[in-house]
This record gives C-alpha cells, sequence and structure tokens, in this order.
C-alpha cells in the first residue's frame, strides 16, 4: 500500500458505497468533486468529514452530508436525493 488510500473500516466503506446506489453525488449537487479518469467523480470535496469525500484522508466522525446541500435531505430540484432512497427507512 502507498499510503495514499486509507480504508476507514468496513463499515463505513460498505455504507458509502450503498450511497453510490443511492444515486450519490449527482452533478448537479454543489460540491460536487470530479476528475478526468472518473475514480473521483460521485464525490464532495468540500470536508474531509463527509460520507462521500473524493479525498484520500478522511476525518473522523464521519459524517452524513451535514449541511444538506449536496446530496442527503438537500433541497435542489431535479437533483437526486439519497433521503427519498425506499431504502432508507423514513425518520419520523
Amino acid at each position: 500500500m502507498d499510503g495514499k488510500n486509507i480504508c476507514v473500516n468496513q463499515p463505513v466503506t460498505m455504507t458509502h458505497e450503498l450511497f453510490h446506489a443511492f444515486g450519490a453525488v449527482a452533478p448537479c449537487a454543489p460540491n460536487y468533486a470530479s476528475d478526468d479518469d472518473g475514480l473521483l467523480s460521485a464525490h464532495v470535496d468540500d470536508d474531509s468529514n463527509y460520507l462521500m469525500y473524493s479525498g484520500d484522508r478522511f476525518g473522523i466522525p464521519i459524517k452524513l452530508d451535514e449541511g444538506h446541500d449536496d446530496y442527503f435531505d438537500h433541497d435542489i430540484p431535479g437533483c437526486v436525493d439519497t433521503a427519498d432512497s425506499p431504502y432508507l427507512e423514513p425518520r419520523g
């Protein structure tokens, strides 16, 4: 391992990948991260503590789109909101 990539832990990694399956992160998100080869696409680049962060060093604790401005429970018309996934139980 070259030290550039770390695995936070298996549950976080699995949750991260599930959120990709739910549609996170769409290009319409304000902090959408992309690169030419596509490896970092569908991530955010604003906070290393965010579950969908694109960088190689994650912060602890991991947060779920704390500002609700990119991929979870946001208010962006026409943009995928993972809070609407039928696989997540609604909070009430």
